[in-house]
């Protein structure tokens, strides 16, 4: 079995995107996102037997324009890599 798990920003951030709505997701850097497991579900699939027995990892790749100090300079895009979700996998042994 496997259950996908988004990472999310933290609340400070969820929080200044509620209320500005001029700012996106782009604005903030790769250590705004975590991964905030579940523990009741994951105590409720051990009673069922189930263990956990690897995570898979992936990032989002976010581009973002960087502003130059120097006058006249033109913007460079540059790109941030951060968590986008977790793939937990589970077994358990069959029944008989």
């Amino acid at each position: 079995m496997q259950l996908e798990v988004p990472a999310q920003f933290a609340a400070g951030v969820q929080k200044a995107l509620a209320e500005d709505r001029t700012l996106s997701s782009a604005n903030f850097n790769n250590r705004a996102k975590a991964y905030h497991f579940d523990d009741a579900k994951l105590n409720e699939l051990g009673k069922q037997g189930w263990e956990l027995v690897g995570v898979l990892g992936s990032d989002e790749t976010v581009p973002y324009k960087a502003s130059s100090s120097a006058p006249g300079a033109p913007d460079v895009w540059q790109v941030n890599v951060r968590p986008a979700n977790a793939t937990l996998l589970f077994k358990r042994q069959l029944g008989e």
